[in-house]
């Protein structure tokens, strides 16, 4: 080959490989390589494609115009459009139209300028072809349409040779062709028929062997699989003028599809393989169960007093996943607790007491007991609670028994150990008027001597995590006014959490009438007792005459809200 001696320009290299084959000449192409050498000039210009067509077919009416259309697209500048119209029997133009566009122009559409030109009324009875050409660096018939004008005298011109192309390459008699890997992809021949006059100039294909290879009317070829077929393209005009040629194809570029290890939950496959070119499968791959999990128990964890705690899980000792997750026992918290003595008050020592859990017995809180004072006088303190409602609001109200008359009250208490507020402290009855002071205690300070066990002090708490609760209130210092040392035992009051019922005046858990007769009764001044937090309906913070209304009406069946 001598390669050396090629001139600038683009070429093609081809192999070509002839056969004898039961009698019959073959031509196989076994290699097609397209190169360039040197420096060439450009390519001629791409062909321009058409689109919106509308060209005459089939038989015209005698006189009748005929309007044409197509929209042009070139990758290069169109410079001229020409529609003409030619006698297929004698080959004689009839009209030719020319426009030449501005040299700008990269799309056409011919509707207002060569369709208004065409004088297809002009045309006498016969078979004729309109044809549209494009110019655009080189020249392409984008358009050949066959007619009849009338009704013309019969004209049968036979066909007399057939030539196959496939992308350029002409495929003679006899001849073969090969590609690697075609399988799955269009092969579209184009026919050439001589004389290109020829009255009836279609073509029928057929394939050697359609398990290999199956092609269309229009004259595509699809490969299923590898292999070597025979193509025939017979004329259709009884003049039994046909070309046959033979076209094989291999898989190319065979690709090994690596095997897939299998998973606890996911399937695996098997070592395969493919053709990289079309997709066709040579070797399937076989699924590989998947493993399942390899199940390992997670114990149970118990749980402290201010330690979480787990339930028992599993989990799958291969990949790790939670098979049954393990859930967090909350940490119950210290339970049982009380005040314990450890060191009991004598009168040279304070004592001490411990506030210990009763499960970890962990040491909460402690406090000192005072010193026992050799005194004269002895009192207890007495509480009551009122309920703690839903938002943790409660008041406690302390008094003293057997008061000899005070005039110095200093109280500590187990309020703030347990999540609870004092908001105030303020002085009550015999007490009205005492300098009342808070902080980690309470002191009450009067300058004349509080008397009498009724209620001398009022405190309202707020609870930060609302539930049943027990208080600790105890008497640090406690004198008279001739400073007299006094004597108080401390005194353990118990609060309940209330959960708000509207309209349950009797606090039973129901609404029903008696309610409102509880309170009519109420406010006919007959002296009964209810609960006022339940009573007010109307959420205005009073019970009056509105919430006996509210309620009659919400008993009347009127559309009402208890609040």
């Amino acid at each position: 080959m001598t390669f050396a001696s090629l001139n600038d320009g683009y070429y093609y290299y081809r192999l070509v490989a002839s056969y004898n084959k039961n009698g019959t000449v073959v031509q196989k192409e076994l290699v097609y390589s397209e190169f360039i050498t040197g420096n060439p000039a450009p390519l001629p210009p791409e062909e321009p494609t058409v689109s919106n067509v509308s060209a005459p077919s089939g038989t015209l009416i005698k006189g009748n115009g005929y309007g044409v259309r197509a929209t042009i697209t070139s990758t290069t500048t169109i410079t001229a459009v020409t529609a003409r119209v030619t006698d297929r029997i004698s080959g004689a133009t009839m009209f030719t139209v020319t426009v030449n566009p501005n040299t700008t122009t990269y799309s056409f559409d011919i509707n207002s300028t060569i369709d208004k030109a065409m004088q297809f009324r002009a045309l006498d009875d016969g078979y004729y072809r309109y044809e549209l050409i494009v110019e655009n660096g080189n020249t392409y018939t984008v358009i050949s349409s066959d007619f009849i004008t009338g009704n013309p005298q019969p004209a049968n011109v036979g066909v007399t040779e057939i030539k196959v192309y496939w992308d350029g390459l002409y495929l003679n008699d006899g001849s073969g062709a090969a590609s690697d890997c075609l399988i799955g992809q269009p092969v579209q021949f184009t026919v050439e028929v001589s004389p290109s006059n020829a009255t009836n100039q279609t073509v029928s294909w057929s394939s050697s062997d359609p398990s290999i290879a199956t092609i269309t009317s229009n004259g595509v070829l699809f490969f299923s699989k590898p292999g070597e077929v025979m193509i025939t393209c017979l004329a259709e005009d009884g003049s039994n003028v046909s070309s046959t040629f033979s076209i094989m194809t291999q898989h190319a570029n065979i690709v090994t599809d690596n095997a897939v290890a299998p998973t606890c939950t996911e399937t695996g496959l098997t070592v395969g393989s493919h053709c990289a070119s079309c997709g066709m499968v040579l070797v399937a791959q076989q699924i590989v169960p998947a493993l399942g999990h390899a199940e390992v128990v997670d114990k149970a964890v118990a749980a402290t007093c201010t330690t979480t705690g787990l339930t028992q899980g599993k989990h799958c000792s291969r990949c790790n996943t939670v098979l049954i997750a393990q859930e967090i026992t909350p940490a119950p918290g210290h339970q049982n607790c009380s005040w314990k003595v450890v060191r009991e008050a004598t009168t040279t020592q304070d004592g001490l007491e411990q506030y210990e859990c009763g499960v970890c017995h962990a040491v909460l809180d402690s406090r000192a007991i005072p010193k026992v004072v050799e005194a004269e006088y002895s009192a207890q303190l007495a509480a009551t609670a009122s309920n703690m409602d839903a938002d943790g609001n409660f008041t406690v109200t302390l008094s003293l028994k057997n008061n000899p008359g005070i005039a110095w009250l200093t109280l500590s208490s187990d309020f703030a150990t347990k999540g609870i507020t004092l908001v105030k402290a303020e002085a009550i009855g015999s007490a009205a008027g005492a300098n009342v002071t808070t902080g980690s205690k309470i002191v009450v300070a009067s300058t004349s001597n509080i008397s009498g066990e009724s209620g001398i002090l009022l405190i309202t708490f707020k609870a930060n995590n609302p539930e049943d609760t027990t208080l600790t209130f105890a008497c640090d210092e406690c004198y008279t006014l001739d400073e007299e040392p006094v004597n108080v035992s401390s005194v353990n009051i118990e609060v309940k959490k209330i959960t708000r019922i509207p309209g349950d005046a009797t606090d039973d858990g129901v609404v029903d009438g008696r309610d409102v007769l509880r309170l009519m009764k109420y406010f006919a001044g007959q002296g009964v007792t209810f609960n006022a937090l339940n009573s007010d309906v109307t959420g205005d913070n009073t019970v009056d005459g509105r919430d006996v209304l509210r309620l009659m009406k919400y008993f009347a069946g009127q559309t009402v809200e208890l609040k």
